[in-house]
């Protein structure tokens, strides 16, 4: 089959599908009918690969094109969603407050949230000692303290702050609960975990962000006596060595993704263009065609 009867064969059947879909359409609304006539289909398998339709009758026509252009978003935001969900499974009891049936499972998950309040309310206790220590520096202190160093102090007594609040809140409410009156008190009003479990962790965010900042009042004053120390202790040798497992691993996801989002848009320009190419093909060789 020689090019100029690959591009009629085309022009044909899509004139022919085109036509059935107005049929399809006016049989549904009481229109006319078509009758259509044409040649059965012949496939094209001596080119090798499969050729991908135009549309040249003027009628527009739906395609998988659409389809194919909204793959990669949708694959992309499927894979933030799973990640979104495996990183609040990983970081919360919703799963363990969920799986729980039995009594056993129930008092490990309850033992855990209360010995986890009541181990983070000592940290947040001895950090907002030290926050109320710093707070109180006089006015000539024996290491420089700038602008900075005074706010990532504040932002350390606030976290500390509020982590004891919500630390003291679950305390009060949960730690002298039986085993299902716990469950019966987390479980939302839709019959969930999610929000008992989101929140509890509010305790553990606020003792995080206290013990950082800490430890960026701490290099800050460090970089301001000492800044090359500073730099060569901290990022060279302590900051590498520590993150070298995720630094590695974060490169193998980022390389992974790299990859397949190129293969998926060689695949989708690829496509693209082969279709651009049949459509110009066609619209220069409509000069005859099947009957249809």
């Amino acid at each position: 089959m020689s090019s100029g009867e690959v591009i009629t064969y085309l022009q044909a059947r899509q004139t022919r599908d085109a036509l059935q879909r107005l049929q399809t359409n006016d049989t549904t609304t009481g229109g006319t009918h078509h009758q259509i006539h044409g040649e059965e289909d012949r496939p094209c398998s001596q080119f090798g690969v499969p050729i991908p339709l135009a549309v040249t009758c003027g009628v527009d026509i739906p395609s998988n094109e659409s389809s194919n252009d909204d793959r990669l978003p949708k694959r992309f935001l499927s894979s933030i969603t799973t990640l979104l969900a495996h990183f609040f499974a990983l970081c919360t009891h919703n799963e363990a407050l969920r799986a729980a049936t039995s009594d056993s499972d129930v008092d490990q998950v309850t033992e855990n949230l209360k010995s986890e309040w009541v181990k983070v309310g000592r940290w947040l206790l001895a950090l907002a000692t030290l926050d109320v220590s710093l707070l109180t520096i006089g006015a000539k202190p024996m290491f420089k303290i700038d602008e900075v160093a005074q706010d990532l102090i504040a932002l350390s007594a606030v976290a500390t702050g509020l982590g004891m609040l919500c630390c003291a809140w679950f305390l009060v409410r949960f730690l002298h609960l039986q085993r299902w009156d716990f469950m019966d008190r987390a479980r939302d009003t839709n019959g969930s975990y999610t929000y008992f479990a989101l929140s509890s962790e509010l305790p553990l965010v606020g003792l995080l962000v206290s013990m950082m900042s800490l430890m960026a009042f701490s290099g800050r004053i460090v970089y301001n006596t000492l800044p090359t120390f500073a730099l060569l202790m901290g990022s060279a040798c302590f900051g590498i060595i520590m993150a070298l497992r995720f630094i590695v691993r974060g490169g193998r996801v980022l390389y992974s993704f790299i990859s397949t989002t190129h293969s998926a848009l060689s695949r989708w320009f690829i496509n693209c263009l082969g279709t651009m190419q049949v459509r110009r093909d066609a619209g220069v060789g409509n000069g005859s065609g099947l009957q249809v």
